[in-house]
């Protein structure tokens, strides 16, 4: 991060971190294919990320999300009905290891992959026992991320989600498919 926001309270958007964690090739394949709901390496990249954070003198708030807002129940099940697919697909391609078939298989999971509740809770427990606060947000954590910086209580948000900017917000940008690793 480097040493100008050393001192800084950061809210870290732990969904944002999770998701990069695990759209990572091996870490969905782990997910997707092998029914893994918390594959301990995407917790290695997220606690990697907060350790850095530290390291660089930064106090790190981590923000998660809640259940989905009511109003995007369909929008939701879309994804659902999506992950679904791409889940099957990837077991299908899996079953046929060949090298050609890998890439495919790799690029199905992480059509399928996404933050189960054992990974949230393992995450959360994780950065917990490190002393790092966390925050769970009742839906979406924007909202709350955007009321601790206009209140002073941290000084920036490390994020890749641009609605931030638009409440305000200092925003420390995650590039998009780079949030972690």
């Amino acid at each position: 991060m480097g040493g100008d926001i050393a001192g800084w309270r950061v809210a870290v958007d732990l969904s944002v971190l999770l998701h990069g964690a695990i759209g990572h090739g091996s870490i969905a394949v782990s997910q997707v294919v092998q029914g893994l709901l918390a594959p301990t390496h995407a917790l290695g990249l997220v606690a990697d990320i907060f350790v850095t954070l530290q390291q660089d003198g930064v106090k790190p708030i981590a923000f998660f999300d809640g259940m989905p807002w009511p109003y995007k129940a369909a929008e939701a099940e879309q994804r659902q009905s999506r992950r679904i697919a791409a889940a099957s697909e990837a077991r299908r391609l899996a079953a046929d290891p060949t090298p050609s078939q890998r890439g495919l298989m790799k690029k199905a999971a992480q059509k399928a992959e996404y933050g189960t509740p054992q990974l949230r809770d393992a995450c959360v427990g994780l950065l917990k026992s490190h002393g790092i606060p966390v925050v769970g947000a009742a839906f979406e954590a924007d909202g709350q991320m955007a009321w601790a910086y206009k209140h002073n209580l941290v000084d920036a948000v490390l994020t890749n989600d641009s609605e931030l900017c638009v409440l305000g917000c200092k925003v420390l940008r995650i590039p998009a498919g780079r949030a972690v690793g």
